[in-house]
């Protein structure tokens, strides 16, 4: 019994948390590192891919000025691809 409910807690726990994460993709007050720490928690911690790549392609729609961060988008997004 304690084992179900600690599995059902969890599943709960990880569900509210990786809902968090997609609220955050329409925050319009991320700053560009937010973006990329966001982008990283969920490739890291939540092995969501898409996720990741979502966070980083709206960070160069809203930041189109900030080349050097682009590029370094680019390059996350290329190798969670690759």
């Amino acid at each position: 019994m304690k084992r179900i409910l600690l599995f059902m807690m969890l599943i709960v726990l990880l569900l509210t948390s990786c809902h968090s994460l997609k609220k955050d993709l329409d925050n319009p007050d991320l700053t560009p590192e937010e973006f990329f720490q966001k982008a990283q928690e969920a490739v890291i911690d939540w092995n969501r891919y898409k996720l990741a790549i979502q966070f980083y392609e709206e960070f160069m729609r809203r930041y189109p000025d900030m080349k050097n961060k682009i590029i370094e988008a680019e390059y996350e997004i290329a190798f969670i691809k690759f």
